[in-house]
């Protein structure tokens, strides 16, 4: 579940444009991760759950990647800063909460 306020949030600061060309929904997750943690908010995931699709799912890879990393070009430096330490180094979330 997402907090409402980090959906206010997504919309308050026009996140949503940039989603508006991103025909496979890329970055969603990690976008409103980032903005949960901005706002103090930790993320939990439970492990037990994992999505996997079927190969041959009939989109381009190639073409979800490039509308990912469009979408992550025109993030403000918090929520990219905040991405990047998901990715690269994941205790420095605790520095937001």
């Amino acid at each position: 579940l997402i907090d409402r306020s980090v959906i206010q949030l997504f919309y308050g600061l026009g996140l949503c444009q940039l989603f508006a060309d991103n025909h496979y929904g890329w970055g969603y997750d990690l976008v409103l991760c980032s903005l949960s943690y901005l706002s103090g908010r930790p993320v939990l995931r439970n492990n037990r759950f994992i999505v996997e699709h079927q190969q041959g799912s009939g989109y381009s890879r190639k073409q979800a990647e490039i509308e990912l990393l469009s979408v992550l070009q025109r993030l403000p430096i918090s929520v990219r800063s905040c991405i990047e330490s998901i990715y690269k180094e994941p205790e420095k979330l605790l520095a937001y909460l």
